[in-house]
């Protein structure tokens, strides 16, 4: 929202930044004052200083990783506190597994297995798209067929998108029925825009009218979507949730002393009077996946590593964590690219064999990726992200940058993984998994390293970062992380803020 601003004000005092030092500022609670507060102190140390870097703001600002930026800003009375206090310690966790994958995975790779999955697919979008109150019945793509001078609505599968040297888009589609081609002419911008934004295998709406050659031409296309969220049952009290992700134990580039300033943040050694308060109220935290940093997940990784044995990796891990308070409640999920589970969608909880060290902490509950939680009423779907980089280079104007709005788009589809047979592996399994059939209060999820936040129809959708810092890997594919900012979410109010540590 300031960003302009804050580029305008730099490039007029000769100064340049960097993107997290840009997301930082842009982020604090008076960003403009925070600004000029910072370019004065700045020429005061008289440095010839061009470039601005996160770490130089906080060198300046002299904020040592206790930094509280407010996603929702709202002033709040803190109580002054003479020693830390848990306020939840002993509140009785409140944690039901509505929807976990773990055991309850069966496909064996036949054919037969793609087939159902797909089916499965269809049927439950198909129900979804029906619950709208804009489409009033739809027609099998095999009796649309026989219908002439009358508007027609089918709901079908993408089996492929093609544009023509005219700019217009083809969009092949499918149902039980049979299959047909759907026209979206060029002359129609919105409706055009619309299906530039259809991925392969997405279950869609169509709306039109049957053309020559047994060709559809759509005057409208609807997706899935969500009605808006409601809040109607929050915590009675403030519970903290505390979000985060990619802690990569194992690697070099693993941030320990940021990792080691959150750890005492949850134990109340670290931050101001108004950070303390927020730790005391902390009772959960959710790990997003990618735990480790795996073994052999790119070429040269090896040299990135600082532990070569993944249940070396598993027991550094487990070592870090049980210093966290055993009261706060440590619900784990893996991620497809680092962790040690299959690669393909969906993925069962870490095995034992791996993170038996993990497993031993009283305070840790293992789950596989997506799994669907209720935390006092407070539905989270948490969910590694291991499908944005497939979303994130088939919609036009998505990018690493803006995790949160691949995450819209996915909640738009109604399906954490839309596209088969691109990078994203995706089990042959009886049921799809990936569906989003219920609409959860937040979406958290990891997997880029980049922080985001946005509130799409009341649900929050929450990238928590990384505990990583820049890898040989991430620099190749231009990817910059904004390591150690975790997301607070007050299950009272369902309000977001964010620490940087």
């Amino acid at each position: 929202m300031y960003k302009k601003e804050i580029i305008e004000i730099l490039l007029n005092s000769g100064l340049e930044i960097t993107p997290n030092a840009l997301e930082y500022l842009s982020y604090q609670k008076d960003p403009i004052n925070f600004l000029t507060d910072f370019i004065e102190k700045l020429n005061k140390m008289d440095k010839n200083q061009v470039f601005i870097t996160l770490d130089l703001i906080k060198q300046i600002i002299s904020e040592k990783n206790e930094i509280d930026i407010k996603y929702e800003d709202k002033e709040t009375e803190v109580p002054k506190k003479t020693h830390f206090e848990s306020e939840v310690k002993n509140i009785k966790a409140d944690i039901g597994i509505l929807r976990d994958p773990t055991g309850r995975l069966y496909g064996k790779g036949q054919v037969e297995d793609f087939r159902d999955l797909f089916r499965s697919r269809y049927k439950k979008i198909y129900l979804l798209l029906m619950e709208r109150t804009d489409i009033k019945g739809s027609t099998s793509i095999l009796e649309a067929k026989k219908l002439k001078d009358k508007e027609i609505t089918i709901i079908g599968i993408i089996q492929e998108k093609r544009e023509t040297n005219s700019k217009n888009i083809y969009l092949e589609i499918e149902d039980f029925s049979d299959n047909i081609s759907v026209l979206v002419p060029n002359k129609e911008k919105e409706l055009i825009s619309k299906a530039l934004k259809v991925l392969p295998d997405e279950v869609i709406c169509v709306k039109g009218n049957m053309w020559k050659n047994d060709i559809f031409m759509a005057n409208e296309i609807i997706f899935p979507d969500i009605p808006r969220r409601n809040h109607n049952k929050l915590a009675e009290f403030p519970i903290n949730v505390a979000l985060i992700s990619d802690t990569h134990f194992g690697s070099k580039q693993f941030l320990e002393e940021k990792f080691r300033n959150f750890i005492d943040w949850t134990n109340g050694r670290s931050g101001n009077e108004e950070q303390k308060e927020m730790a005391s109220h902390l009772k959960y935290i959710i790990i997003a996946g990618d735990i480790v940093d795996g073994i052999g997940v790119y070429p040269s990784q090896r040299d990135d590593l600082e532990l070569t044995d993944i249940k070396s990796q598993y027991e550094i891990a487990a070592n870090f964590l049980k210093q966290i308070p055993e009261y706060i409640k440590i619900i784990i999920i893996p991620g497809g690219a680092h962790d040690a589970i299959r690669k393909a969608l969906p993925h069962p909880a870490i095995p034992k064999k791996y993170a038996m060290d993990l497993y031993d902490l009283q305070n840790v509950i293992m789950l596989g990726n997506p799994t669907l939680l209720e935390i006092h009423g407070i539905q989270f779907l948490v969910y590694h992200g291991d499908s944005f980089d497939d979303i994130i280079s088939s919609i036009p104007g998505l990018n690493y940058e803006h995790p949160e709005k691949a995450m819209q788009e996915l909640l738009i589809a109604r399906h954490l993984a839309p596209i088969y047979g691109q990078k994203t592996g995706l089990s042959p399994e009886i049921e799809d998994w990936l569906v989003i059939d219920e609409i959860p209060n937040v979406i958290h999820c990891g997997h880029v390293h980049i922080n985001g936040y946005k509130d799409y129809k009341g649900v929050k959708l929450i990238n928590s970062g990384c505990f990583q810092s820049l890898t040989s890997f991430q620099k190749e594919k231009g990817i910059r992380p904004t390591p150690g900012m975790v997301p607070i979410i007050n299950l009272q109010t369902l309000k977001v803020k964010l620490l940087t540590f």
